[in-house]
């Protein structure tokens, strides 16, 4: 979102631990498959998010929180709750950025990076100085899985942008899955194959 305290991008690689033996990561797939819902939103306790940073001075690696089927903030009342005290213990920190710095892209930007069980591709995000000439359409959020050429190692992960030279930085000109793409990645061209759109989302920024 476009607003403070929110106005930062961060990958974490996490485990899920419930209380009174409860596991949060099967509730959830039980719940998805059960429902085939796709939007869950983890409702985080109160923290400072560049805590969880992986440069962080005094980092925080684990948090608490509650796990809501769909979005509890716009009508917290009939959000389901499916898991209403969890812990996030935090693996690995691979990413954080503060969106209010740095040049809105002209060019469709990713950031890409690869773990053991995929590769991974998020639309960059950067806010506009000046929040009366942002874009219309606004930003938008999209994740998706891929095969990405070019990219380092799964077990020694970092993030690298990867644009679309002359592609414009905007939802209509966003990825589709399961395409095949070119873009350039540390100044080399490199093929990428989409496969699953895992999250959009053209809204929540506004």
């Amino acid at each position: 979102m476009f607003m403070p305290p929110h106005q930062a991008q961060l990958f974490l690689e996490v485990k899920l631990a419930g209380d009174d033996g409860q596991d949060p990561t099967k509730i959830y797939l039980d719940d998805q498959a059960k429902t085939k819902t796709t939007d869950y939103v983890l409702l985080a306790d109160p923290l400072v998010l560049p805590k969880l940073g992986p440069e962080a001075a005094d980092p925080i690696r684990s948090f608490t929180g509650k796990l809501f089927r769909g979005w509890p903030f716009n009508n917290p009342n009939t959000a389901p709750l499916l898991v209403p005290k969890l812990t996030v213990h935090i693996l690995r920190s691979l990413y954080f950025h503060d969106i209010t710095h740095g040049k809105p892209a002209a060019d469709l930007t990713y950031l890409a990076f690869r773990t053991p069980e995929s590769g991974y591709l998020v639309h960059k995000l950067v806010q506009p100085a000046d929040l009366k000439k942002a874009p219309v359409p606004p930003d938008f959020v999209q994740i998706l899985s891929a095969e990405i050429g070019e990219l380092g190692s799964a077990k020694h992960p970092h993030v690298e942008e990867l644009s679309f030279p002359s592609v414009p930085n905007n939802p209509a000109h966003k990825l589709a899955a399961g395409k095949a793409a070119t873009g350039m990645l540390h100044g080399k061209k490199a093929k990428i194959r989409t496969h699953a759109e895992l999250i959009y989302d053209s809204s929540h920024l506004t």
